[in-house]
């Protein structure tokens, strides 16, 4: 009988340097998409609206922390221009004009930016033994950016039960987030 247990190969330079990728795609998503609803005509409500630029924004940092993290560790990052296109072209949903359907898609943004680096997180924690990279940096970095996830998860929440509407659909993870 085969033993149960997985032994879990260490996790390399290489594979830190991949994740960075792709956590900078990642947040070029959630910025694109942020964008997109911030432009949105359906919100006479600035509140929403704020909150929204604000997630772009936040994004477009995160985006620039990871990429300055890739070019400290002399990885290539690709630039914003030559990802743009691909990311609005495939990644942004059309045009949503319900308040509560741009509320749960950025919920779940958010939502998903905080797991990977959860995940990410994780795995470092679990599997960096002998790097070359200075680990606790870019463990640094990703601790803060996934601790303005989970803030971001919770303010869309709010927002979705503030008094500019209650959105009763957007349906919240039933597992515990921290």
């Amino acid at each position: 009988m085969a033993d149960q247990t997985e032994s879990k190969a260490a996790i390399t330079d290489d594979d830190i340097i991949r994740l960075l990728q792709i956590g900078y795609v990642l947040e070029g998503i959630v910025e694109a998409r942020s964008d997109r609803h911030t432009t949105n005509e359906v919100f006479d409500r600035t509140i929403t609206r704020r909150l929204l630029a604000d997630a772009r924004d936040e994004s477009r940092q995160h985006r620039r922390q990871i990429g300055a993290l890739l070019e400290s560790l002399g990885a290539e990052c690709s630039s914003s221009q030559q990802i743009e296109k691909r990311i609005k072209s495939h990644y942004c949903p059309a045009e949503i004009d319900d308040r509560c359907d741009i509320l749960q898609d950025q919920f779940y943004s958010e939502l998903s930016a905080y797991r990977f680096y959860d995940a990410v997180l994780n795995e470092i924690q679990a599997n960096a033994t002998a790097l070359s990279i200075d680990i606790d940096n870019v463990v640094t970095v990703l601790e803060e950016i996934r601790a303005e996830e989970l803030e971001g998860v919770f303010e869309v929440m709010n927002a979705a039960n503030s008094a500019d509407g209650a959105c009763s659909d957007i349906e919240i993870p039933k597992e515990k987030l921290v």
